[in-house]
């Protein structure tokens, strides 16, 4: 029974998501536009969109809602001490790619993040023009956290009529890609912000993301390029409706 919803459930979201024109067309982010992005992690964040806030910094705010200590596997650190590592982390990142503002949820633990929507709803939303957030098909279910908590969000708090709802791809592709960024210009800072992350990843993780923006490039007729599915509100409502 639980296989048939979810798989009625996919094909909805599918074919809502294939509804919206999906020509791959450039983002252009205005210079008096402003920009949010939410993740479960520090690394979801950079690996997904490093190129593209590194473009844009100043009109870039980082929101990081986890404190993603799992990923720190030292058995001898404490739990204070695998926080403190990736709040330092954040901070580092941060500020060599120069963003607006950044904020780091050190006191939601990874894993838990739909369980802190008393946290979650202290993030400020009226101020953008983008707000970009993990692909809600994301398997991990802090990325899927964010976009049900953010559409609880929208429901309570003021935003910009006009503002564009960008997922991004983490750890599964988009299904529809109608936004790019041509990030050549940036493929080597964004690989060393990359680099300085703690994660689990077995292989090279800067190199597996860097290989996803060549595809995504190709796929563009650029080198280097990361991918977004671009959605109006009432769309990003229509998608996070069906998870009832």
């Amino acid at each position: 029974m639980k296989s048939f919803l979810f798989k009625h459930l996919i094909s909805r979201v599918y074919n809502l998501i294939f509804s919206v024109k999906s020509t791959p067309k450039p983002l252009g982010i205005k210079p008096e536009e402003r920009c949010l992005i939410l993740g479960g992690k520090t690394e979801d964040i950079f690996s997904a969109a490093g190129g593209t806030i590194l473009l844009n910094s100043e009109k870039f705010s980082v929101c990081s809602l986890t404190n993603g200590f799992r990923q720190i596997i030292d058995k001898d650190l404490t739990y204070e001490e695998k926080v403190k590592i990736r709040k330092d982390e954040f901070e580092k990142i941060t500020d060599k790619a120069q963003v607006s503002f950044g904020e780091f949820y050190e006191d939601v633990d990874e894993g838990r993040l739909i369980m802190r929507y008393d946290k979650f709803k202290s993030v400020i939303i009226s101020d953008y023009d983008y707000i970009f957030l993990p692909n809600i098909l994301e398997p991990d279910k802090d990325n899927k956290a964010v976009a049900l908590l953010l559409n609880e969000l929208i429901k309570e708090r003021p935003y910009k009529r006009h503002a564009k709802i960008v997922f991004y791809e983490v750890s599964s592709t988009l299904p529809m890609v109608n936004g790019f960024v041509d990030i050549e210009e940036k493929v080597e800072t964004k690989s060393e912000l990359l680099d300085s992350i703690n994660n689990n990843a077995e292989t090279n993780f800067s190199q597996n993301v860097l290989s996803l923006n060549k595809f995504r490039g190709a796929c563009v007729h650029k080198n280097y390029a990361e991918a977004f599915c671009v959605l109006g509100i009432d769309e990003f409502k229509d998608i996070c409706r069906l998870y009832r």
